[in-house]
């Protein structure tokens, strides 16, 4: 897998940390890093919706692979604890 870390190694350590809580298997592939970047495509109103329960999928297995530690789960998230506490108030989480 070849990629330029335009950025610096906690950047490589979000995207190894996003990997492993969105991926299924115990086992990454190229394909859990979301690296390349995707063509663009017209939104329409169905993708916007679905945009907030991709978040809170997302969320979801942040706080199981932490155990409930929010401060852990928003590392993994690559946002801010009090950014988290939000995103649970908006979810209803």
């Amino acid at each position: 897998m070849r990629y330029h870390w335009p950025g610096n190694v906690r950047e490589l350590q979000h995207a190894i940390e996003r990997a492993i809580i969105l991926s299924d298997s115990p086992l990454l592939k190229p394909a859990n890093f979301m690296l390349q970047p995707q063509p663009e495509k017209r939104v329409n109103t169905d993708e916007i919706l679905n945009l907030e329960q991709l978040e809170r999928n997302a969320i979801e297995r942040a706080m199981k692979r932490s155990e409930g530690n929010l401060s852990r789960a928003a590392e993994y998230l690559g946002i801010t604890r009090y950014a988290l506490y939000r995103k649970l108030e908006k979810l209803g989480l």
